[in-house]
């Protein structure tokens, strides 16, 4: 071997950090997650899957998209363009959290649970209300641990005012 030549070993290097690189500039390397109030966590995962998620029981979350949203210490306020495959999946996600129904959390396990989801989405009034509407406002309420939503856009302002979420949370209405 010629004394300038690079060994194997750093060859090797050098391969290992090439494809290293290569393989993170496919990634999608805008997700990202803020932890709000209340046990809540907003999740950004691309141009649909920008959600809620509660991690309190009875809480529950607003899957994608949320596409405003603010938050202090007593509330976090929301307004969401309901996505059906986003809430197929996100209610799916939430119903093989119970190892006791969904022990494997296999594909056939997911696919059940995604279509209990499409059940739940067709007939249950709450989800039959979150897609009456192109956009939705929400406020939740950490001190009597409560969701108001989906709200209207006059519906949220009013519930706003009662509630005396502080105006610097306003959200202002969505063009359709």
């Amino acid at each position: 071997m010629h004394p300038s030549a690079p060994s194997r070993p750093f060859l090797f290097a050098r391969l290992a950090v090439a494809l290293g690189v290569a393989a993170l500039a496919g990634c999608n390397m805008s997700d990202e997650a803020e932890e709000l109030s209340g046990g809540y966590l907003y999740r950004n995962e691309g141009p649909d899957t920008k959600e809620l998620l509660s991690n309190r029981k009875g809480m529950p979350s607003i899957f994608g998209r949320v596409v405003r949203y603010g938050y202090n210490a007593d509330f976090v306020v929301a307004a969401q363009r309901p996505m059906y495959d986003e809430y197929r999946y996100g209610l799916g996600a939430d119903l093989r959290s119970d190892p006791r129904k969904y022990p494997t959390n296999s594909t056939a396990e997911r696919e059940a649970s995604e279509r209990v989801a499409d059940s739940l989405l067709a007939h249950d009034p709450h989800y039959r209300a979150v897609f009456a509407h192109g956009t939705n406002y929400w406020i939740i309420a950490h001190g009597p641990g409560k969701v108001y939503g989906p709200l209207t856009y006059p519906e949220y302002v009013q519930q706003a005012r009662a509630l005396q979420v502080p105006n610097k949370l306003a959200i202002e209405a969505e063009s359709e």
